[in-house]
């Protein structure tokens, strides 16, 4: 069974402090196991993948116009599920889906949002929002070429390091 917990504590009626653990799960699911094409193959030790998610954070408003959230968070993800292209005995290559390695991921994001107007028809505000990822391997081995190539301590390929968003929101009524 998957188990989390969480709780808040109210600084004041606008302002709290929050924190959230969870356990996460990726089970192999069917298009893992059936390869999508004949150039295709699947590691016949494909295990699940699990870890868990961490939190904690402040968020409020201050000055009855801006909104505000300040989060650090963690992920563990072991058992990571992924794809490498590997050459046979004759040099066709082929796609071999397997389990990689353990990753780690943490951060910190701030999320503020300004009120410029607001009434009982309409609302005026601007938002911003920037993360900063620190997305590294814990444990993990790929095959490169002949090599067994050791991903410790290397950064993961799918996590940025800065994501950053903001905008105009205009609603009426």
């Amino acid at each position: 069974p998957l188990f989390g917990i969480s709780g808040q504590y109210r600084l004041n009626h606008s302002n709290k402090l929050y924190a959230g653990w969870s356990q996460a799960y990726r089970p192999v699911i069917f298009a893992d196991l059936i390869p999508a094409t004949p150039l295709d193959q699947t590691d016949p030790d494909l295990k699940d993948a699990f870890g868990h998610n961490f939190e904690m954070g402040l968020k409020g408003e201050l000055f009855n116009r801006l909104t505000y959230d300040l989060t650090f968070f963690q992920i563990i993800y072991k058992n990571r599920i992924g794809s490498l292209v590997l050459n046979d005995a004759n040099g066709q290559s082929y796609v071999w889906k397997t389990n990689f390695g353990d990753s780690k991921t943490q951060g910190i994001e701030l999320y503020a949002e300004y009120k410029i107007k607001e009434t009982m028809k309409y609302r005026i505000s601007v938002f911003a929002a920037t993360s900063y990822f620190d997305g590294m391997y814990m444990r993990g081995t790929m095959k490169n070429g002949a090599v067994n190539a050791d991903l410790t301590h290397n950064r993961l390929e799918t996590v940025p390091k800065w994501i950053h968003r903001s905008g105009l929101q205009i609603g009426y009524r």
